[in-house]
This record gives structure tokens, sequence and C-alpha cells, in this order.
């Protein structure tokens, strides 16, 4: 077997999906105040945080369709994430739509107003990304990379410790009508593609393949 020189592999950000299909030219979801459409979408166990998610919508006011997407990860915690299903409030519906595969991802959030992700922490949050390149905007908490999302008009970062914080930003989406809607989920999927395109990322991928291409000849 060849010997393999630390030169040979290379760490690059993963591909995003804005390079592989066009996410442009969809119609845009539409906002009746008082009601939204809000997904969960990630693995169903203590460190994402479902059940979070669960106590922030039962608190809001409104008309909710709630989604929750992602494969069970420990059933424990499922079923004391069902049991609080169970007691929700009548204004919200909760749907579990289980797992989704990812070239399903984009029509997912294309179809809902915002991502609700109250995470205990991730190294980077490609679901998060993926919510913002498709225009939907996101709640999440501050354990993410992914920070200043209110300063910059396409989210909400907040600390886990402030559960208010949570249920004020899932109001103020149900509030919001078309056009303000609208507004937010423009600037969502701009600043998405725009950390998509980020140089630093660009400049990994064609750094790798001009050397693999020279180590080609």
């Amino acid at each position: 077997l060849r010997k393999q020189n630390v030169a040979d592999f290379y760490i690059v950000p993963n591909i995003p999906t804005w390079l592989s299909g066009n996410v442009n030219n969809r119609i845009p979801l539409q906002k009746q105040k008082g009601h939204a459409k809000i997904i969960y979408l990630s693995r169903i166990s203590p460190e994402k945080n479902c059940l979070a998610a669960l106590k922030t919508i039962s608190q809001v006011t409104g008309e909710i369709e709630f989604n929750i997407y992602g494969p069970i990860d420990r059933k424990s915690y499922w079923a004391e994430c069902k049991s609080y299903i169970e007691k929700m409030p009548e204004n919200t519906k909760v749907s579990y739509c289980g797992a989704i595969a990812h070239e399903n991802i984009g029509k997912l959030f294309i179809s809902h107003h915002v991502l609700l992700f109250p995470t205990l922490g991730e190294n980077y949050g490609h679901v998060i990304q993926e919510s913002l390149l498709h225009g939907c905007p996101v709640i999440i908490s501050d354990r993410t990379p992914w920070r200043n999302l209110e300063r910059n008009g396409v989210g909400w970062d907040i600390p886990l410790e402030n559960p208010g914080e949570f249920v004020n930003a899932v109001q103020s989406i149900i509030n919001m009508d078309n056009a303000e809607f609208r507004s937010l989920a423009a600037s969502a999927e701009s600043f998405g593609k725009k950390s998509a395109e980020s140089s630093s990322s660009l400049e990994s991928y064609r750094k790798m393949f001009n050397q693999l291409g020279s180590k080609a000849v």
C-alpha cells in the first residue's frame, strides 16, 4: 500500500446546497397574520432539545402548525415529547413526520415560515444554513456558530436560559403579515447565500482542486 502523506488530505467546508441546485425562482410562501407553520428538523434526542421547542409553542397565541422531522434517536425521550404533545392547547397542531431524505429538505423549508431549533450545541449547524438558504428564518439557541441573527434581520439566536425570549420570537413570526414575512425571508435567503459563498470556503475548494489537478498530471 502506498504511504499517505499529510498533503494528500484536505479539510474543506461541506459543499453548500446552492452550488448543486438553484433555490431561486420558487413561489414564496404566503403568510397570514396570526398563523405560522413551524418546522423542527433534527434527531429526536435530548441534546437537540425538541421538548424545549414544544414547550415554546405551547405558550404562544395564534394558529400554529408545528411539524417535527427527524429520526427518533432515543425512544424514552420521544415518549416524553409525545406526552407533552398530548397536552398541547387547541390552537396548536403538532405532527411527527418522520425522517426525511436530504434531497427533500429544501422543499420542507420553503413550505414553512420558521425553523425552531433550541439545540444544546452544534459545531456548525448545517440545518441552520439550509434553512436560511431556502428563505426560512431561524429561531435557535446561542450555542452554535450562528450569532447576531436578529441584528442581521434573519432570525434569532437566544440563550437557553431565557425561554421567554423563544416564546417572544415565535410570537413575532406569528404576528407578521405577508409583507413583513416576505421581507424577513428574503433577508434570510440572502444571508444564507453570503455565508455559503464566503471567500474562505471557495478558496478551500479551489486550492484542493488545483492541487489534485497538479498531482494527476
